[in-house]
């Protein structure tokens, strides 16, 4: 309830405001699905990405980031199945070879390989 209430701050017309963009969303989501404009992957992602743009503005700053990783994680997840985890993996070693306290040629090297 403090997160609605935090999210009134801006007064009741940021609510209206949000509640367009909402109403919008839903309008370009029924289109989508109602023609099939591309794939059940792309609709089943847009309505995830949708649903998330409301959570996202009723959270508190410290947590939209996750939130967003999340978001994105699962959206990887609805578009690839059990194969996103191969994905994910491969990313998160890249990332961590970045990380690696080596020197700049070291780094570009094990990622070239």
């Amino acid at each position: 309830m403090a997160q609605a209430t935090a999210a009134l701050k801006g007064g009741p017309a940021q609510l209206g405001k949000l509640a367009g963009l909402v109403i919008e969303l839903a309008a370009i989501l029924l289109v989508i699905y109602y023609f099939q404009l591309e794939s059940q992957g792309f609709f089943h992602v847009a309505l995830l990405a949708s649903a998330g743009f409301v959570v996202h503005y009723f959270l508190p700053f410290e947590h939209r980031l996750p939130f967003f990783l999340l978001l994105s994680l699962a959206a990887v997840a609805v578009i690839f199945g059990w194969q996103a985890l191969w994905l994910i993996g491969i990313g998160l070693l890249l990332i961590g070879v970045c990380h690696l306290p080596l020197s700049l040629g070291t780094r570009i090297g094990v990622l070239t390989a």
